[in-house]
């Protein structure tokens, strides 16, 4: 490890030892649910309700229902991280007594609400080998729970790398120019793809309209098509991803399996992973009259185009049935919509 990967773990230690002095629990709470998502689980959602009262039962973020671990395994960061296990974090800025507080919090996360299967624990202090492993095993035994604790040191190390420093510069404050180098600093990025980059990492708020999804179709084709780039693909068709689960509207949802289908064939050379994604959306296209949409049956056609090469390649383990069945029926719909003499524009 270079002096300035150490010294940097030392700035990010102190930053978070001094938390507890400005009471900023919930700044450590955002920081350690943003850790989380890109290191440990990607599904998980923060908690509501005020936690004086206990409105959160101890749990400040848990894992909402992901089936996109089974389906689509290894597509992208967000398929590679998403557990199908009910997950729990929880963290503490309190500096003394971190065991107690954990065995507290444990009572209260496994003593009521929906059962847990795994806890994640963070705090802004060192937490010993011995007694982290004693608290792993009391867990088990008492809650039949796994228990995984990240103290300060964890956080510090994880925190100085490049992809997630942005968390420190966001809510420990520290100069962002203090980051350390990117892994492939070779390549030469854009500055709006850079800014695009930065925006959607620390957004907290899930996408879910049109309009996001117009704005995350640039920097999800950049990486799709230019190698500089293509270390953060799986991030992007991440995001997707995680954009179609919350897609607030049927043409929003299927956009977005067009531009998760081509990322993952143009980019990551295979069609596999998204076979299921592109029945949706043919099946959909073809099955819906109300579905006229000019832009969208123009994504069905190219698909369609993706698909057949796709086919012969043998990415896909969709059939040459399948594929002539939604030509058919994709041509049959146009056919209609013409002989109802459409405006010119459309």
């Amino acid at each position: 490890m270079s002096d300035d990967a150490v010294q940097l773990e030392k700035r990010i230690r102190f930053a978070l030892s001094i938390l507890g002095e400005s009471n900023s629990h919930h700044e450590f709470e955002a920081l350690c649910l943003g850790l989380a998502r890109r290191r440990i689980t990607s599904n998980l959602l923060p908690a509501t309700g005020p936690a004086s009262s206990g409105g959160d039962q101890g749990r400040d973020a848990e894992s909402h229902w992901s089936n996109i671990p089974r389906e689509l395994p290894g597509t992208s960061l967000f398929a590679s991280l998403a557990s199908i296990q009910r997950v729990v974090m929880a963290c503490t800025i309190q500096a003394t007594d971190i065991p107690g507080k954990i065995r507290k919090d444990l009572v209260s996360i496994c003593g009521q609400g929906t059962p847990v299967d795994r806890v994640i624990y963070f705090t802004v202090t060192a937490v010993p080998t011995r007694k982290r492993h004693d608290l792993i095993d009391e867990a088990a035994r008492t809650h039949q729970v796994e228990l995984e604790i990240w103290d300060a040191a964890a956080l510090a190390l994880h925190l100085a790398d490049y992809d997630p420093f942005y968390l420190a510069v966001q809510y420990l404050h520290l100069p962002s120019d203090l980051a350390p180098p990117r892994p492939d600093e070779a390549g030469h990025l854009p500055e709006w793809y850079v800014e695009a980059r930065r925006r959607w990492q620390a957004n907290d708020e899930p996408a879910r309209t049109l309009g996001d999804l117009v704005d995350l179709r640039g920097p999800l084709r950049h990486a799709t098509f230019h190698d500089e780039a293509r270390a953060d693909l799986p991030e992007w068709i991440g995001h997707a991803h995680a954009l179609l689960a919350a897609a607030t509207g049927e043409h929003t949802a299927l956009r977005a399996r067009y531009e998760i289908v081509v990322a993952t064939l143009r980019g990551l050379g295979d069609m596999h992973p998204t076979d299921q994604l592109a029945r949706d959306f043919f099946d959909t296209v073809t099955a819906d009259d109300a579905l006229t949409d000019p832009g969208i049956l123009e994504d069905a056609v190219v698909l369609l185009g993706y698909r057949f090469g796709a086919l012969v390649r043998r990415l896909t383990a969709l059939t040459v049935g399948d594929l002539y069945g939604w030509q058919h029926l994709l041509a049959d719909k146009i056919d209609r919509l013409l002989v109802a003499d459409p405006p010119p524009t459309q």
